[in-house]
């Protein structure tokens, strides 16, 4: 389009679809996690990490497999990237869920669930 060429303005469609839930999500174990900022987003990589094995007869034994050990292999398990936006109400979810006697329905809002 050039500068003489006038400017069309396009109408905006738009329509709510429903989402379409999965009916089971497998859990996967993570026992360490990895948080960066990435532009408007928080970036949490999740990891599973297993000790090595030592399998030996004697506590010298395993003491002398242990020094032998490098490093552990980290399995990433999941990375989401979190809008800033919807942090503040992923981190109240979190800690309504954390509580043992919270009955919230664990739907992430911005409003206080209290």
């Amino acid at each position: 389009m050039t500068e003489k060429e006038p400017k069309v303005e396009q109408p905006t469609i738009s329509k709510i679809l429903p989402i379409a839930w999965p009916k089971d999500v497998p859990a996967t174990y993570a026992n360490n996690v990895l948080a960066q900022k990435d532009g408007g987003m928080l970036v949490l990589s999740f990891f599973q990490v297993n000790p090595p094995y030592l399998v030996a007869q004697t506590d010298e034994d395993r003491a002398q497999l242990l020094k032998e050990v490098e490093s552990v292999n980290a399995l990433a398990v999941a990375k989401l990237a979190i809008p800033f936006s919807v942090v503040a109400a992923l981190i109240r979810v979190i800690q309504s869920q954390s509580e043992p006697a919270n009955e919230t329905d664990g739907a992430m809002h911005g409003d206080d669930p209290t």
